[in-house]
């Protein structure tokens, strides 16, 4: 998605939620081969119970497992309940079994590898489609997420321009706009996402998720009355978005809130407790000098990434990055060293250099952190890591350089960083 850091790349966790959660609507939709869970006013347990009755009555039908599991994984994601992964993938197992190497079943555990950060795996399930069918769009959005998050950067950008050339729709927008913000390139990244929403989607949902990553891009950029207006008209098309929430929270950082940030926060982790959330919750939390409840939001943190390890989903990055601030730096380098092994992110070069700096090993950091900006990536917590490891190094101006970016981009990240430190 993402998120221990701070914002964008906080918004890892919280990005890699929604992008995977319109992706799974987008697939759905825009495949005919692909049945959707039935368009319906429904709630989702309502939905998925229904669906589960359905397969119960025709045990032969394929597609009713493959609704039925395609229903879970939204629903996992949406909810951030790990575990509705574990059924989804009994679900979509029993499907495979009806119809080995449907497309249709691929691509919606591509789906559920990508929501489960087995990048690998989802990368090898869009292969799969695309040997028998080289012009699956789906396959090829779900290909591009993978090699993203994997740091295949150069192949990402190739795979991402066949999609755009085979369908310039909303999710092949969006992700032009997320590469380019990992470049630097913002007001690239803008312009795509103005674009995603002028080619609109059948799924308010897909809509109102790409309102708020907009907003988060006026966010980053400290233009919060834009940033606002963009979070209201997701908040219209679609009520009660998690990403909605999250950027009124950081705007109310923004504003020195505290309070205001707090109250936001608790609201959203009560819903979707992510550790992402909760470890913003607890600095923001520490930085109101509340340090015993940000002392249970981070014991909380451990909980829900216990249960996500039940339900499967890799972790190494997004618990090393909490370890390293709030908990054991040498059990932080141990995760860092996993993650960035199987997927050399800059958030994962990020992580291992603040990591190896957390215990002291400021030398070997330091490669760490410039390869973290190798792309010029905008992103607060890099150049927060990157400026204390020059500092340690004793390049004193380009530390003050990696400040000065961070406090331009997020300086609530800053301000809210600097307490939880200082505590």
């Amino acid at each position: 998605m993402k998120p221990s850091p701070p914002w964008r790349a906080a918004l890892i966790g919280v990005i890699a939620l929604v992008v995977v959660a319109f992706l799974v609507g987008r697939v759905l939709a825009g495949n005919p081969e692909i049945a959707a869970p039935p368009p319906v006013t429904l709630t989702p347990a309502e939905q998925i119970a229904s669906l589960e009755q359905r397969v119960r009555a025709q045990p032969q039908n394929f597609a009713a497992w493959q609704e039925l599991g395609a229903a879970l994984v939204q629903e996992s994601i949406q909810s951030g309940n790990p575990v509705l992964y574990t059924r989804a993938e009994e679900v979509l197992f029993e499907g495979a079994n009806l119809a080995p190497n449907h497309p249709a079943i691929l691509i919606s555990q591509g789906v559920l590898a990508l929501a489960r950060h087995e990048f690998r795996e989802a990368a090898e399930l869009a292969a799969t489609v695309r040997e028998a069918d080289p012009f699956n769009a789906d396959a090829l959005v779900i290909l591009v997420d993978a090699q993203v998050e994997l740091g295949q950067y150069d192949e990402a950008a190739e795979s991402l321009q066949q999609l755009l050339d085979l369908r310039p729709a909303l999710p092949a927008l969006a992700r032009t706009s997320y590469l380019r913000e990992l470049n630097g390139d913002l007001p690239g990244a803008e312009q795509a996402l103005i674009q995603a929403i002028t080619a609109g989607s059948r799924s308010g949902y897909d809509v109102a998720v790409t309102h708020a990553l907009l907003g988060d891009l006026y966010l980053k950029q400290g233009e919060l009355d834009r940033a606002e207006e963009r979070y209201s008209q997701a908040e219209e098309l679609f009520a009660g978005l998690p990403a909605v929430t999250l950027g009124r929270a950081r705007i109310a950082l923004a504003q020195g809130e505290l309070a205001s940030a707090v109250e936001s926060l608790a609201t959203l982790t009560e819903r979707l407790p992510t550790p992402e959330n909760l470890t913003l919750l607890g600095e923001a939390l520490i930085a109101a000098s509340r340090v015993t409840e940000a002392e249970d939001a981070f014991a909380t943190v451990e909980v829900v990434e216990e249960l996500q390890l039940d339900a499967g989903i890799v972790v190494d990055l997004e618990l090393a990055r909490f370890e390293a601030d709030h908990g054991d730096p040498a059990r932080a380098l141990s995760l860092a060293e996993a993650a960035y092994a199987e997927r050399p992110t800059v958030f994962a070069a990020g992580v291992m250099g603040w990591s190896l700096y957390r215990i002291g090993q400021t030398e070997a950091a330091l490669r760490y952190a410039e390869e973290s900006l190798r792309l010029g990536t905008l992103d607060a917590e890099l150049r927060l890591w990157a400026a204390e490891i020059y500092a340690a190094s004793g390049n004193d101006l380009a530390a003050e350089e990696q400040r000065q970016i961070a406090a331009g981009l997020d300086p609530w990240v800053a301000v809210v960083k600097t307490f939880a430190a200082a505590k």
